[in-house]
């Protein structure tokens, strides 16, 4: 598995596992993830939830 691979198409993560990843994501970070942001491109690989953790920090911090 590299930054690449598409989590949910190769079977990595199911919906339950998702869920636990929302949940690891906001604790962890202090993020909170609207209902809006849950499309693909953004949980679709590590280098997408990267990104996405990312910018919500920077929109958190501003």
């Amino acid at each position: 598995m590299n930054a690449e691979t598409l989590l949910f198409k190769e079977g990595i993560f199911d919906s339950m596992g998702f869920v636990q990843l929302v949940d690891f994501l906001e604790s962890t970070f202090g993020i909170s993830i609207d209902d809006t942001e849950f499309v693909e491109e953004n949980f679709e690989s590590l280098r997408a939830i990267s990104h996405y953790v990312q910018k919500k920090m920077t929109m958190k911090m501003a």
